[in-house]
């Protein structure tokens, strides 16, 4: 029995791991933007290379530099698809029990839990911004996409992604320092 690909399918696997290889970044970092936990966003990387997979043949006719953005709007599409399940699924969803730490004693605890808990405000400062400049900071600091690439993918002017970059650090910056002081993100805001 032969188990090597033949010609054809080791050329498309070739083009999807260099696809994968070059766009996944960017794309989990907009995923990550969209949705507020890093399970689903990495679950709906998963599914956009999925579809990506699908269509490789469509993959293969578009010029190399514009691939991120179609796999971007794939991306958009999953995390549309994704919030439509969730709204069907919402009234039947039972809370999970949080999950037991793994029990590694190599690390000092003492720092674990305060990695653990700078982490955890951050989650929760970058979730208290609005979903579009959650989106922009995500593709900058996590797609590693600059300001013109994020305005060709989310069809914004170069000028606008970098005004929403600047209006979510401030506000990120405002967030961590209510948490530092004991106060909720937007807590301040509702006033």
């Amino acid at each position: 029995m032969n188990t090597r690909p033949a010609a054809g399918e080791q050329k498309d696997i070739s083009l999807f791991d260099e696809v994968y290889r070059l766009h996944n970044r960017p794309v989990y970092a907009y995923l990550r933007g969209r949705c507020r936990e890093t399970d689903a966003a990495a679950d709906l990387l998963q599914e956009t290379f999925l579809r990506a997979w699908r269509h490789l043949d469509e993959i293969r006719r578009i010029p190399g530099e514009s691939r991120l953005y179609w796999l971007l709007a794939v991306a958009r599409n999953v995390v549309n698809d994704h919030y439509r399940r969730q709204a069907v699924r919402r009234p039947f969803a039972y809370p999970l029990p949080e999950t037991l730490p793994s029990g590694d004693r190599a690390h000092d605890p003492v720092a674990s839990a305060e990695n653990a808990s700078t982490a955890s405000e951050v989650e929760q400062a970058l979730a208290a911004l609005p979903e579009d400049l959650r989106v922009v900071v995500s593709l900058r600091y996590l797609g590693d996409l600059n300001s013109a690439e994020i305005a060709q993918a989310l069809d914004r002017p170069a000028g606008t992604v970098r005004y929403q970059l600047s209006q979510a650090r401030a506000l990120l910056a405002q967030n961590m320092r209510l948490m530092s002081a004991g106060s909720q993100p937007g807590e301040e805001r509702n006033r």
